[in-house]
């Protein structure tokens, strides 16, 4: 018994993937809501055969790590009977090797449909032993990047349809209940479609944030490009105070020097696409103005202003930062805050990835779904006839008169 075993587990592994048999899919990448009918099917494709008979055909499902999960099984005991565990539409039969398959389907595409999925057939060859193939690994991905376009023509779909109606509306009675059916399924799927990306997509407008040490917002949706102020801080006299809060998640580097004179970093995140969905909700915070526009709707501007060291005048930009002036000898930094409601009332915004808005009015704003703590960063500016300002009453929380303190609250 030990040395069956044994074989069996050998010609397991001798056989690995193989090409003769395949895990097809009909959608390799899908839109979730949207894509109707995505299949699997493991199925005997060409060339020598293995299987004299096979006994079991079953499709694994890998989320992460090693272990891979039963998705659905047929076996030669009950051949046209399949079976599945999580309630998929499946269709399969066992017999001899060339009309042996198994099918899994889902209506749409679902959360769930993403993943790794194989295909392992079990059966025995012409001298009676057994053997195991694997397929190749077969990857059902969500088609992320083309979900704006799907939701356009989804939208077309919807008018042309409601104008086929009012032609056959007097004629036609049958077919106008079939078409307002339609329409009333794809008014549903555009809901569906526009809550799910709504709930992915940074609000309209282009702007800045500060970026943290895991980088700008990646929802696969969005635009942005990165940036970074090296601002040359005190560095005539013996004593720089620079600092930031302890424990951060700011972007690296923060301090920097170079010779004699000390820098301290603000990296930034620049977003590029203006967007389609909603403006940023009400609420008490601020964010970077970007470029010389204007801020997004809802939000009022104003500036601080950093007197950088005297000395070298080493102060440098460089990639894309949001609106950084130079004023004489000294650097404004743009900002957009808006204080229309209050601070504990929860807004929504993306959760995917953590990021960072500026504290207004002394209260950290709540954001649903997220943990914010709050930080700060302090710059040590010019000791010597400084000329650190508040533009007007439209900034960050902190200070601005002989050193710069911001504060910031941190979401993750």
């Amino acid at each position: 018994m030990m040395s069956k075993i044994a074989l069996v587990l050998l010609l397991a592994v001798i056989g690995g993937s193989d090409a003769r048999w395949y895990l097809v899919t009909s959608h390799p990448h899908v839109v979730l809501d949207v894509t109707t009918d995505p299949a699997l099917t493991c199925k005997y494709t060409s060339g020598y055969y293995d299987f004299s008979q096979i006994s079991r055909i079953r499709i694994l499902k890998n989320d992460a790590g090693s272990h891979w999960e039963l998705v659905a099984e047929v076996r030669d005991t009950s051949p046209d009977a399949p079976t599945s565990n999580t309630g998929l539409k499946v269709r399969g039969h066992v017999g001899s090797e060339w009309n042996s398959f198994l099918e899994i389907s889902w209506p749409t595409a679902e959360m769930n449909t993403l993943g790794r999925y194989k295909c392992e057939v079990m059966g025995f060859d012409s001298d009676s032993i057994a053997v195991i193939r694997d397929t190749p690994i077969q990857l059902m991905v969500e088609d992320t990047v083309n979900a704006t376009q799907v939701l356009h023509l989804l939208l077309r779909e919807q008018a042309e349809l409601q104008h086929e109606i009012t032609e056959q509306r007097d004629n036609c009675t049958n077919t106008v209940n079939q078409l307002e059916s339609a329409i009333d399924d794809l008014e549903n799927r555009v809901y569906r479609m526009e809550a799910s990306q709504r709930s992915r997509t940074w609000p309209n407008g282009l702007y800045g944030l500060l970026s943290p040490n895991t980088g700008c917002p990646n929802n696969g949706i969005d635009s942005w490009r990165t940036g970074q102020l090296k601002m040359h801080t005190e560095s005539s006299n013996s004593t720089n105070l620079n600092s930031v809060s302890t424990p951060n998640n700011f972007a690296q580097p923060i301090f920097e020097s170079s010779n004699s004179d000390l820098f301290m970093n603000q990296h930034f995140c620049v977003k590029e696409n203006v967007g389609i969905f909603s403006d940023w909700p009400r609420g008490t915070y601020c964010i970077n103005k970007r470029d010389s526009g204007s801020c997004p709707n809802g939000f009022s501007s104003g500036y601080i202003r950093f007197d950088d060291e005297d000395s070298d005048r080493a102060t440098q930009t460089s990639g894309n930062v949001p609106e950084i002036v130079i004023s004489g000898s000294d650097y404004q930094i743009y900002y957009c805050c808006r204080s229309d409601s209050a601070p504990g009332v929860a807004i929504s915004l993306p959760t995917e990835n953590p990021f960072y808005l500026y504290r207004y009015k002394g209260t950290c704003q709540r954001v649903l779904g997220m943990t914010v703590s709050q930080q700060y960063m302090y710059f040590d500016t010019e000791d010597s006839s400084n000329q650190d300002k508040y533009e007007n009453l439209i900034h960050p929380d902190g200070m601005a008169d002989h050193n710069v303190r911001i504060e910031l609250c941190y979401y993750r």
